[in-house]
């Protein structure tokens, strides 16, 4: 009779185990995490956006706020370098700090890693983002990150005018390959604090003729840069603030290519006039 009960009780707890386990499974289930970076490859100082997204499959909302037990959820991003080590954060993303998604929807949320990262210097990282829903911790893919130096074309430096003192930039043309083409990139560097002070891709690149920097009147840059085979951009960008501002973004077209096409239509017009003058033209001696 006590064996039997001493078999009973192990049975009971055996499924009572298994329910458990089952229970757990589920809540883990009901929200999935996923994470995508903008590139698998990033230029130093290039912004690294990444997106988020949670999805809620269960039967409850999943809230993030700063009372009750919501304030035990949580969402973070880590990253770890190709040594395994931790990069601790400086803050943690506003975009994070309350969340509510209901039962059957998702959210995206898009960050920037330097925005609660700092700035990361050059290497391989492996990055992942944890939930933690009550008991019920749940875990993305691990996605691997590269930033890499870039080749530099050009680099100048020029004096910034400002409200109260005056300030070398250091500005740095880049170019790297990416999603099957050649793209351009601009580096500000501020040479007194040693600071980033911007960062901006300026689109495709065609390698013939060098791009170029310009200075203008009142903190005004100028970068012409060739996009294609008979096409240059002129991008005008202003310093004067915190960050860079775009004034404007123009097509000029290759002046190398006005000169073919007005030697070719010269070279037309000639042999036109040489024909007319054999037989009266193509035309007429064909009617």
């Amino acid at each position: 009779m006590i064996q039997l009960r001493v078999w009973l009780l192990i049975v009971f707890a055996i499924l009572f185990i298994g329910v458990e386990a089952l229970s757990a499974d589920k809540i883990e289930e009901a929200i999935v995490l996923s994470l995508e970076t903008k590139h698998h490859e990033f230029l130093d100082g290039e912004p690294l956006s990444t997106g988020l997204r949670i999805t809620n499959r269960g039967n409850t909302p999943f809230i993030v706020d700063t009372y009750g037990k919501f304030k035990e959820n949580s969402v973070k991003l880590y990253i770890r370098n190709y040594m395994g080590q931790l990069l601790f954060p400086k803050q943690e993303p506003a975009e994070l700090k309350k969340i509510m998604i209901m039962p059957g929807t998702q959210q995206d949320f898009f960050v920037n890693l330097d925005d609660i990262f700092g700035q990361i210097p050059q290497g391989k990282y492996t990055i992942h983002a944890i939930l933690i829903n009550g008991d019920a911790k749940t875990s993305s893919e691990l996605v691997n990150l590269e930033i890499v130096k870039g080749i530099e074309l050009l680099r100048l430096k020029n004096l910034r005018e400002g409200l109260i003192s005056n300030e070398f930039l250091h500005y740095s043309l880049m170019y790297w390959v990416r999603d099957g083409g050649e793209q351009l990139f601009l580096r500000i560097d501020n040479l007194r604090t040693g600071q980033l002070y911007d960062f901006i891709q300026l689109g495709n690149l065609v390698r013939v003729a060098k791009p170029s920097i310009r200075f203008l009147p009142q903190n005004v840059v100028e970068i012409m840069h060739q996009n294609s085979r008979d096409n240059f951009i002129k991008t005008r960008i202003s310093v004067g603030g915190d960050k860079t501002v775009l004034l404007s973004r123009d097509k000029v077209v290759n002046p190398n290519a006005i000169k073919e096409a007005e030697t070719l239509r010269r070279t037309t017009e000639a042999l036109q006039r040489e024909e007319e003058k054999k037989g009266g033209g193509f035309l007429r001696r064909h009617k």
